[in-house]
Parts: structure tokens; C-alpha cells; sequence
């Protein structure tokens, strides 16, 4: 028996389902299309370099709507990433996290911790002297080294 006409399509989804581009079918099609939103899902993967990238990504554009992952990448499990993410957020210049990234001078990672000195300097706030102060006890050199130039910063960019 011959068909009339154009074939039907039915479009199936679930297991089985064919994955024919165009129609929604394609882990492309499902992916998010803001770049924003691509970054954003990428900075909560499994993959460590994968958030990193995105994490940095994210603080390049500026974008207001990036502080909440930049906020939330805080508290990766891993350690570069939190630095990474303490980068970002001094990259977007949010002058009003002050507080998180003074928390940040006593993460566990000695890189979140030099990661923080050296976002805290770069804001140039007074009120970080005093937590800054404090980290020039910390256990590791490094940290302590950019405790010191961030002091250094922050007082320079208030001398008059």
C-alpha cells in the first residue's frame, strides 16, 4: 500500500528516541543558549579545570548576574577553584562581598587564602587592614607574603 503525501513524523523522546538535530533532540539542542548560562552550568561540573575556566570566565564578563555562581564557587571542594573563584569576584569588582573574602583568609587552602590577600588589596577597602593584619600570622609564607603587599595596597592607594 503506498503512502499519500509527505511521511508523518512523530517526534519520540526517551530512550530510543532518534536524535535528529533541529527538533530538540540533541544534547546541542538542550544546552543552554545564553552564553552566561552555558559559563554558569560549566562552572558546577565534575571537572576541576572545566569550573576553573568557567569560573574565570565568568568574572571576565562583568556581568552583575555572574556574582551568584562567583558566590557559590566559594565553596568548591577544591581549593584552586575557590582562588579562582575569589579572582572573579575581584575581577567583577564586588566591593560589597568585603566580608566573604575576609572569611576566605581562613579557608583550609593555602591558595584561597593568598587568593583572598591579594583580592582584598586589589579593592583597596580600609576595613580589610585589620583581617589582613591577622593573616600575616598565617601558617603558610605565601600567604603571608601576599598579606603583606596587600597591606602595602591598601595603603598606598589611601596615602594623601
Amino acid at each position: 500500500m503506498a503512502l499519500c503525501g509527505a511521511p508523518r513524523r512523530v517526534k519520540r523522546t526517551g530512550l530510543g528516541a532518534p536524535m535528529d538535530g533541529g527538533r530538540g533532540d540533541t544534547p546541542e539542542d538542550r544546552a543552554p543558549t545564553d552564553p552566561l548560562d552555558a559559563l554558569i552550568a560549566a562552572a558546577t561540573s565534575g571537572d576541576r579545570e572545566t569550573r576553573g575556566v568557567a569560573i574565570r570566565a565568568l568574572g571576565a564578563t562583568g556581568d552583575a548576574r555572574a556574582v551568584g555562581p562567583l558566590m557559590a564557587a566559594l565553596a568548591d571542594v577544591d581549593g584552586m577553584v575557590r582562588r579562582t573563584a575569589v579572582e572573579a569576584l575581584e575581577e567583577v569588582g564586588v566591593r560589597h562581598y568585603l566580608g566573604v573574602l575576609v572569611a576566605r583568609l581562613t579557608d583550609p587552602a593555602p591558595t584561597a587564602r593568598r587568593g583572598a590577600a591579594g583580592a582584598l588589596g586589589a579593592l583597596g577597602d580600609r576595613r580589610a587592614l585589620t583581617p589582613l593584619t591577622r593573616a600575616l600570622a598565617d601558617s603558610d609564607a605565601a600567604v603571608r607574603a601576599a598579606a603583606t603587599a596587600a597591606i602595602e595596597e591598601v595603603e598606598r592607594r589611601h596615602a594623601t
